[in-house]
């Protein structure tokens, strides 16, 4: 006698499988900018992180919700403050922070005409247009993101 399947046995398996493969992928790095800045349409978020920093841990699952839940109106991009040498350092620590947003392959203050961050975290808002408009020192939630984003009159 063979066992029998029930449907929602195999209909739980299918959910489960398919919500795999919705999930970001967390090895994408970015080389070079290419997500929009400046073309008038997303708001860009720039998070400083590192693997030791009690704040930033607590962070990140708020950027990873505002970058999932706003994705039409901005995008998130990381940068690990440490710059680890290697992709498989990068990538270690891109999982360690569980992060499902991009992340610079390298420091990108230089072609983004900021200063290297002192504290951590740092958040850097810049508008669609490229501006910058808020430096933000500490951890920081949706809520505090999308208020500054919207006291521009723009969110």
């Amino acid at each position: 006698m063979q066992p029998r399947v029930s449907k929602r046995l195999v209909l739980a398996t299918l959910v489960f499988l398919l919500s795999a493969c919705s999930k970001p992928d967390v090895s994408e790095t970015v080389i070079t900018d290419d997500f929009g800045a400046g073309d008038g349409k997303r708001w860009r978020v720039v998070n400083y992180w590192a693997t030791w920093c009690g704040p930033c841990i607590l962070e990140i699952a708020e950027l990873n919700k505002i970058a999932l839940d706003y994705r039409q109106q901005l995008v998130v991009l990381g940068v690990n403050f440490d710059n680890p040498l290697t992709e498989s350092e990068r990538q270690a620590a891109i999982a360690k922070m569980d992060i499902h947003f991009p992340v610079y392959a390298q420091d990108p203050a230089s072609e983004l005409g900021i200063d290297r961050p002192l504290v951590l975290p740092t958040t850097f808002i810049f508008s669609p247009d490229g501006a910058l408009v808020e430096t933000l020192v500490g951890a920081q939630t949706v809520e505090t993101l999308l208020m500054v984003i919207r006291s521009q009159g723009r969110g």
